[in-house]
């Protein structure tokens, strides 16, 4: 199974659209089986990203907030990092949850508990996740500046440990900008976001940076642009699967074509915008699509459903509008943690000072002693000396022992790196992989220094490709040992042996192996897991 696994991550990269639904009942699958929590926890989190279903993916989520929980009660210092990081993300989940359904104060609620999580786990990308997240419920809130604060944490995390994940983070910091009606630097952003998004080809983040550029052509009243960027948000949206996305382009586009007076394709895109927002439930999205509906049926003297259309307008924005108490509740909760903090850190000093006055009092007392017992040390005084030298003799024996041990030590650690080095020549370098395979990746983790797992490739005159991933019997230095064996067994029996069918192949493998071992006289039980590919262009 391990070597399997390890062959999957091999020769897989990237996961296409297309691909999520088939990706999902893998996981679903793998679930069925006998795997580890770490794992399980693993692919639970995995499918709350993948799963458009907000009642499933809520299930999932909820899975592995409650294994994390467990995990993290048990006491257990082995994997209590990943296990709060685990537990961060699903909090920070269900956060975005809140976001999307306008309770902002819980929202912010579980986007700060998260922060704190990802703090204790070390987790720095994860931070800058939720600084994000946070910063887009300040934008809704129309507070911009405050928004633009936690804009700029995340993208300073983003530079340092992920360069190629910084679109997003333009993206939020040009829609800071805009808000202040600072459009210059809104759309410089924004080109900078389109920019990193094509050269990652990540695709939402290319539909997000389209649709925000088209909304600054429209400001501009360059409808013409904006028509033509926005249907390339619409079309990036689709291909992603982001419905949301979709409606809010389509809402934006129908304004262009109503500014142009093309009615026909304004309504069209309006009712289809609301016909997605109805369904999803988005407050925001279907505040803005009824107010400009309603100008939209106004203008063509349509009163009745201009009534209807204004008067849900006026119904979300009073129930928005229910989000600034939230708001002025949320700034005096900041207010009231900041005024905790301070008071904490005003009794940890107070705690300094008295512990210092203590440890004075005890000083002046230990010197009082110290006069009261003089005659007494003095006469210990040739003792304490003899003792001394003794002591400095076993000193020095210790640490010249200690400098043999060090001097063995590294030339152990020298011969296993110069080991390393070799066991990395048997290894299939990235630059020929990549050469037959443009969209893969190699996970290699060993365990020790040097391992017994290794990966093996080879190209046959008739271009065949041969790809495997084993796990050898034994770790560290046996592990290596066998894993250069069972190597130049694969090697033998495709170069050397021509066989043709990886049947065949890790047959006389199997074949050389035992025949190799056999030569020491001894009974030897070792040999490798192995995974096998044949591929023929």
């Amino acid at each position: 199974m391990k070597a399997v696994v390890t062959l999957l991550l091999i020769l897989t990269c990237h996961i296409s659209v297309g691909q999520k639904d088939s990706y999902v009942d893998s996981l679903e699958q793998i679930l069925t089986e006998k795997i580890s929590d770490t794992l399980r926890a693993k692919i639970y989190i995995d499918l709350a990203e993948y799963i458009m279903d907000e009642k499933v993916w809520m299930e999932y989520n909820t899975k592995a907030l409650d294994l994390a929980n467990m995990r993290l009660k048990s006491g257990k210092r082995r994997y209590r990092k990943f296990y709060l990081s685990i537990k961060a993300h699903a909090i920070g989940n269900r956060g975005y949850y809140y976001d999307d359904h306008g309770d902002k104060m819980k929202s912010l609620d579980n986007y700060f508990k998260s922060l704190e999580l990802y703090g204790l786990a070390g987790d720095e990308e994860g931070k800058a996740s939720v600084y994000g997240n946070i910063g887009i419920v300040f934008t809704d809130q129309g507070d911009f500046v405050e928004a633009l604060d936690y804009f700029q944490k995340a993208l300073v995390i983003k530079n340092k440990y992920a360069p190629d994940q910084v679109a997003k983070n333009y993206i939020n910091i040009g829609s800071a900008y805009q808000g202040m009606k600072d459009t210059v630097k809104a759309m410089n952003y924004y080109e900078k976001a389109l920019s990193a998004a094509l050269k990652v080809d990540n695709t939402l983040d290319i539909a997000t940076a389209n649709n925000n550029i088209g909304s600054m052509y429209f400001g501009q009243k360059d409808y013409q642009k904006s028509i033509l960027l926005l249907k390339k948000a619409i079309e990036f949206y689709r291909k992603g699967g982001d419905e949301p996305g979709v409606a809010w382009s389509m809402a934006n586009l129908g304004s262009s074509y109503f500014n142009l007076g093309e009615m026909d394709s304004a309504y069209y895109y309006k009712l289809k915008a609301k016909e997605i927002s109805d369904l999803y439930g988005y407050p925001e999205l279907t505040q803005s699509i009824a107010e400009k509906l309603a100008e939209m049926y106004l203008y063509n003297d349509d009163w009745e459903n201009a009534f209807k259309s204004y008067q849900e307008s006026i119904h979300m924005r009073d129930s928005l509008q229910n989000l600034d108490v939230q708001k002025a509740a949320l700034i005096q909760k900041m207010d009231f943690d900041h005024n905790i903090e301070k008071a904490t850190l005003k009794m940890e000093r107070e705690a300094d000072r008295k512990r210092a006055e203590q440890q004075f009092y005890f000083i002046f007392t230990g010197m009082l002693m110290a006069l009261t017992f003089a005659g007494i040390i003095y006469s210990r005084l040739r003792v304490t000396k003899r003792q001394k030298r003794t002591i400095e003799q076993q000193k020095a024996e210790v640490e010249l022992q200690k400098l043999v041990i060090e001097d063995k030590n590294n030339e152990i650690v020298d011969s296993i790196n110069y080991a390393k080095r070799l066991q990395e020549a048997i290894l299939p370098s990235h630059s020929v992989i990549i050469s037959h395979f443009d969209d893969a990746f190699i996970l290699f983790l060993p365990k020790d220094i040097i391992a017994g797992d290794f990966y093996w490739m080879y190209t046959s005159e008739d271009e065949r490709i041969y790809i495997a991933a084993a796990d050898c019997t034994g770790h560290g230095v046996p592990g290596a040992m066998v894993s250069v064996v069972c190597a130049n067994a694969l090697d033998r029996a495709t170069k050397e042996f021509e066989l043709p069918h990886t049947g065949e192949i890790l047959d006389k493998v199997s074949e050389l192996v035992v025949e190799q071992f056999e030569k020491s006289g001894e009974e030897v039980k070792d040999g490798m897991d192995i995974a096998l590919c044949s591929l023929d262009p």
